[in-house]
């Protein structure tokens, strides 16, 4: 509700800092915590899973639809095959920050008292 004197975007405007601290708050805790973060090992997501595959085997030649099929379109596979050719070049094992012993449930009781 907008304070007596000051319009609604007037407010918002004025509130930038509280908002960017949730925003940042809620990247990071998607960072830690989410299964497609680059701390974990692998993404037990089929779907996921799926378009990097379909994906990769178009960067590595195969034709989508005609070798490998999803019904999905053809960008979901481009933009997962981009990011395949990017973390073939960048690094062969992604990284690990908490080690094998990381557990998302913790994350997120820890993250929850910040």
């Amino acid at each position: 509700m907008a304070q007596k004197g000051i319009s609604f975007r007037e407010q918002i405007l004025s509130e930038k800092g509280i908002l960017l601290c949730l925003f940042v708050y809620n990247a990071l805790l998607l960072f830690l915590c989410s299964r497609m973060s680059p701390l974990y090992d692998f993404n037990a997501w089929s779907d996921i899973n799926v378009y990097f595959t379909i994906g990769k085997g178009w960067m590595n030649g195969l034709l989508p639809y005609r070798d490998l099929f999803d019904h999905k379109g053809p960008l979901i596979f481009l933009i997962y095959g981009i990011g395949y050719l990017i973390a073939f070049f960048s690094s062969k094992r992604p990284l690990r920050a908490f080690g094998e012993g990381f557990e998302r449930k913790k994350c997120i009781l820890r993250l929850s008292f910040i």
